[in-house]
């Protein structure tokens, strides 16, 4: 399994997604200029294997975590639309491909804001298994 192709098919299906705000990806300079925009994580759980025996292929699980984060003192037509175009995009029972790696998505869910300096955080999680074929 290769966590690369994994966060590529995970991160592609989200930088693909029409109208998404900007996206401030991991480890690269981003400036929100007090606009609306999302982050992306991937949370890997402990892989779990398929057969015991030798030959067996583990599958990585674990969530997939967009954050919208939207300017303090906004309201909820701020973010919410984005939200439900996350769990939109995300429905579980798709599968998404890169290279050889597919991953399947099994449940997504936004959780309870965060409330920053200036920012209001709004955790929408991706639950995913990645097989490779």
């Amino acid at each position: 399994m290769s966590e690369t192709n994994l966060r590529a098919a995970l991160d592609q299906h989200l930088n693909t997604m029409a109208g998404a705000p900007p996206i401030a990806w991991e480890n690269r300079p981003f400036d929100p200029n007090d606009t609306i925009y999302l982050t992306a994580h991937l949370l890997p759980a402990t892989p779990q294997s398929v057969g015991v025996e030798s030959g067996g292929s583990d599958v990585a699980v674990g969530l997939y975590q967009i954050t919208v984060n939207a300017k303090l003192g906004t309201g909820k037509a701020g973010y919410l639309p984005e939200v439900e175009k996350l769990v939109a995009r995300f429905a579980r029972s798709q599968t998404i491909s890169y290279g050889d790696t597919t991953v399947a998505l099994q449940l997504v869910y936004s959780s309870p804001a965060i409330t920053g300096d200036n920012y209001f955080h709004i955790p929408v999680s991706v639950r995913y298994r990645g097989l490779t074929a």
